[in-house]
């Protein structure tokens, strides 16, 4: 009987060890991306879907609350794809390249803003086909972070059709 009680004890505690062994693992390959949906006044958008695709595959949603906010948890080493839909809004996607050294640590959840456009008769919505911004990790900064020279170009292309859409309103 002690042998068993034994053998029981040791059996255990290696499954506990493989348990605490794997979220440990898990803690340090999960990046949290945690977004906010708003409208031109700042409004929080409530009921957004927002799809997670991971290389093009999609592998989790959510719909957002009253606070329009969101967050999903990334595997390092993969590319993924967030795209947000409200009714009454342009889509719009960021992309985010999650390769990073084996050993890099990040200290910082990932944390944005999105303002969301309203779709109006006759506004040419097509630059926002593609990611409104790229995320990806900085081995200078230790973190992930926008890459600006992509991201300040197309904050310029969603600034043109915001001013599109405020003529179309004020035509309309």
């Amino acid at each position: 009987m002690l042998f068993k009680s034994t053998t029981m004890k040791n059996l255990l505690l290696l499954i506990l060890s493989l348990v605490i062994y794997v979220f440990n693992i898990q803690a340090q390959n999960d990046i949290k991306i945690i977004g906010h949906l708003v409208n031109q006044d700042d409004e929080k958008l409530k009921s957004s879907c927002v799809y997670l695709y991971q290389e093009n595959q999609r592998v989790d949603s959510v719909i957002t609350k009253k606070n329009g906010k969101f967050s999903f948890y990334l595997y390092r080493n993969k590319n993924y794809t967030i795209e947000m839909i409200t009714e009454n809004y342009a889509p719009k996607k960021v992309a985010i390249n999650t390769a990073m050294p084996e050993d890099a640590k990040l200290y910082e959840d990932v944390e944005f803003i999105m303002e969301m456009i309203p779709m109006v008769s006759g506004v040419d919505y097509s630059e926002l086909d593609f990611p409104v911004a790229i995320i990806e990790y900085s081995e200078k900064k230790h973190q992930m972070i926008f890459v600006s020279s992509y991201t300040k170009a197309m904050k310029l292309e969603q600034k043109k059709i915001s001013e599109e859409v405020k003529m179309a309103q004020k035509n309309n």
